[in-house]
């Protein structure tokens, strides 16, 4: 909180920092269903970015963003304080070609919410909801003008994945999907009231993390935006390996997690379509894994497609995004973390964004996970108090009939208050 209150008062009280922009918030989640320890029922968190760009020359600039993100409750890394650099790059052109040289994020996907596409960067997950691409050393070549254009990714080092501090709530606290060790109890394994979780050395397999590499050709044409991507490299997210002791029936606890990073490879066709009223985004995508851990899904398929319109309420807009996902994947989802983004296998998103006035804004979403007849539902609003204030409050529901990830954060419901200072 220190550094964080350092960093404010350079900004306010020094003029030679005010050409860099960015963004000060303040997050505190509420959680009714209480665990115990190690986990909290309040949870502050405090986020700071910086970014700024910079005119070399004609045909060259540079630009930079530091992120920087605490929970102010916990005791373990990497949630106690988490840095990254997303952006620190230059940019050279020359006619229709581009080169970027340095650290960046890149979106490939098309779609909103979850996008199959999108596999450059590996993500930090602190929870299904606080998750952030992590920037990445890379060289990115672009040719071509819009009607046909290709673009050249090499990342010789990639950023490990990052998970929660093992006191964190989203991990599954209450229960551990394990088919075949339950079996070789009986199905009787008798759970602690709080599991609690410790990390061994990560396993990173086929060199997961060296020398990743894509191409994206996009084209531009009328109303129709195409893409076709192919990326090989680390996982976005990790695969978690339990290690599951007992003694006579007793679970063992804390419970080892092995974080495991592993190399896929990913092809993914995706479109935009615009019309008058609506627009239509589409991806499918295949991911093979290249690392031969028979723990680790072999392959999958996921296909969404997305429709978006804007509906006029007197003089306020709705706006309204509607997507449907299905995938295949022969491995059964467990309820670890890392897997969060199994929640959409089969899965269809209602979305809402009502611009009520200049200052409020009022959103409502609803997911529907078939699989498991899970739902989560959010509904929230942002009231801008000026030009660099703005607070808003969220309420954030998880549900579900049957074992699975919603089920598994069914007590993690909570609600959510926001300040954030723009500068």
């Amino acid at each position: 909180m220190r550094k964080f209150a350092f960093v404010l008062f350079l900004l306010v009280n020094f003029p030679a920092w005010a050409s860099i922009s960015g963004q000060l918030k303040s997050t505190t989640d509420v959680y009714p269903h209480n665990f115990g320890p190690p986990t909290q029922t309040v949870v502050p968190y405090v986020s700071l970015e910086l970014n700024d760009k910079y005119k070399i020359s004609r045909n060259t600039r540079a630009q930079w963003k530091l992120y920087a993100l605490t929970n102010t409750v916990s005791k373990y890394s990497p949630e106690k304080f988490y840095g990254d650099i997303p952006e620190a790059l230059v940019e050279m052109r020359r006619g229709t070609g581009k080169l970027k040289l340095g650290i960046n994020t890149l979106n490939w996907g098309v779609v909103d919410v979850s996008s199959p596409s999108d596999v450059v960067n590996t993500q930090a997950i602190f929870h299904p909801l606080r998750t952030s691409k992590q920037g990445a050393p890379m060289v990115d070549v672009s040719f071509g003008p819009e009607t046909f254009n290709l673009n050249l990714v090499y990342i010789p080092v990639q950023r490990a994945p990052v998970l929660p501090s093992k006191d964190s709530r989203w991990l599954p606290r209450e229960l551990l999907i394990d088919e075949k060790v339950a079996e070789l109890n009986n199905n009787s394994i008798i759970f602690p009231k709080t599991i609690e979780y410790e990390y061994t050395k990560m396993d990173t397999q086929s060199h997961a993390l060296n020398h990743n590499a894509g191409a994206k050709l996009s084209s531009h044409i009328g109303s129709w935006d195409l893409q076709v991507v192919h990326f090989q490299g680390a996982a976005p997210s990790p695969k978690i390996k339990p290690l599951i002791r007992t003694f006579f029936n007793d679970l063992i606890s804390p419970v080892p997690l092995t974080q495991v990073n592993y190399r896929i490879r990913t092809t993914g066709f995706g479109f935009v379509w615009a019309r008058e009223k609506w627009i239509w985004r589409g991806e499918s995508a295949y991911s093979h894994t290249i690392s031969e851990d028979p723990y680790l899904p072999p392959w999958s398929w996921q296909s969404v497609l997305e429709a978006e319109t804007n509906i006029d309420l007197g003089s306020s807009t709705l706006t309204v995004v509607m997507l449907g996902y299905y995938t295949q994947n022969p491995k059964e989802a467990d309820n670890n973390i890392g897997s969060a983004y199994r929640i959409f296998d089969r899965t269809a998103v209602l979305a809402g964004r009502w611009a009520y006035s200049e200052n409020l804004t009022i959103m409502l979403s609803g997911l529907w996970e078939t699989q498991t007849n899970g739902l989560f539902a959010m509904g929230s609003f942002d009231y801008k108090l000026s030009d660099h204030l703005k607070w808003g409050l969220t309420w954030r529901n998880f549900s579900a009939q049957k074992p699975g990830l919603l089920k598994t954060y069914a007590k993690d419901s909570h609600g959510s208050m926001e300040l954030t200072y723009f500068f």
